[in-house]
């Protein structure tokens, strides 16, 4: 009976070991120096129906406290910023471990957070 078990828990430990660790996205990590919030344009001044002037306000409010300029600008993670991309979001990605391993990578892209009704967060409720 134990060689039998032997058999069937050789090959999966010798397929364990021949295979390759995972793909790790730390590996090609390169660290850059990002801008600060100052570094990061504000975005361009939009009409505001007088309804919901107080709510826009609470948002930039929040923008501005929050830092979110820092992340979501193009350029802005590289300590280019760029005007004309404002909170559109960025291509170069955030990488990030978890404290809950030594090595648990990731890559996080900030997303276009403009009032855009088809590439930002236009169509968005309060709810979301």
């Amino acid at each position: 009976m134990s060689y039998r078990y032997l058999l069937y828990i050789a090959p999966l430990l010798i397929i364990a070991c021949a295979s390759e660790p995972a793909y790790d996205p730390l590996d090609d990590y390169e660290e850059l120096d990002a801008s600060t919030i100052l570094d990061a344009p504000s975005p361009p001044p939009v009409r505001v129906a007088p309804e919901n002037r107080e709510a826009v306000a609470r948002g930039e409010y929040l923008v501005e406290l929050l830092g979110c300029g820092a992340c979501h600008t193009d350029g802005a993670l590289v300590g280019e910023p760029r005007a004309d991309r404002s909170m559109a979001g960025s291509r170069v990605g955030i990488a990030y471990t978890s404290p809950l391993k030594f090595r648990n990578p990731g890559v996080v892209y900030p997303p276009n957070i403009t009032p855009d009704d088809e590439t930002g967060i236009g169509l968005w409720t309060n709810q979301q």
